[in-house]
């Protein structure tokens, strides 16, 4: 599987394939005039239904049919080493939260990552060494990642910090071509409405009664950013 980053306007008849983001019209109030948006990925895995249904023996479970399905949000917070990939942090852990098109959750998955390096900081992430020992390289759920992401809105708090991971991971493990991945920023929309103290994601999921216990833990970071993602959307 590749990924090409294309931007294209969703509005456009010929841009109408099975991939498509249904999604996007909700989306598009969101953005900017101007924006257009949209993820377009090639699959090499097998399909069934429509659905992919890739396999993988590693330690989480990937298997819930509904995150391949192509269509709504994924909404996504990474565990980092460091906050540069150029400067060689990677991936320590991948939290993600499917939603469909009305922005219901229909899947999730997590699993922690080997950065092949140092795990960095962890008293913020909590995460050791011993942690990652045992668990998968990133190229080891690269395809399956970009399958979830196939058709989709990239969401992340701060997504501009997610996504430059996203896209260095993906490219070194031979899955994207493209220059950057379009995303759909919770923190850039909590700005837009005045939502919550500052725009951290603390601070705009307390404004919003969004209860998050394990703060800085990837899975727990993005069903909070899902959630605050489904108030922007009925705004």
């Amino acid at each position: 599987m590749r990924f090409d980053g294309a931007a294209r306007d969703p509005a456009r008849a010929e841009d109408k394939t099975p991939g498509q983001n249904t999604a996007l019209p909700a989306m598009k109030k969101l953005l900017p005039s101007g924006v257009q948006f949209r993820l377009n990925l090639r699959i090499n895995t097998n399909f069934v239904d429509g659905r992919a249904t890739p396999h993988y023996d590693g330690p989480m479970s990937l298997s819930n049919p509904d995150l391949y399905t192509p269509g709504g949000y994924v909404v996504l917070d990474f565990e980092t080493t460091g906050f540069s990939f150029d400067h060689g942090d990677r991936v320590l852990e991948v939290g993600v939260v499917k939603l469909d098109p009305d922005g219901r959750i229909v899947g999730t998955f997590e699993t922690l990552i080997n950065p092949m390096r140092h795990v960095g900081a962890t008293e913020i992430h909590g995460i050791s060494a011993s942690d990652v020992v045992a668990a998968p390289v990133f190229g080891d759920i690269a395809e399956h990642f970009a399958a979830i992401l196939d058709g989709s809105v990239f969401v992340a708090h701060n997504a501009s910090f997610d996504a430059r991971f996203a896209h260095g991971e993906l490219t070194a493990s031979g899955n994207f071509r493209g220059k950057s991945i379009p995303y759909l920023c919770t923190m850039t929309l909590a700005k837009q409405y005045k939502v919550g103290r500052t725009a951290k994601l603390s601070d705009v999921t307390l404004a919003l009664g969004i209860h998050n216990s394990q703060a800085h833990s990837a899975l727990a970071d993005a069903i909070a950013t899902a959630q605050a993602l489904e108030y922007f959307l009925r705004e």
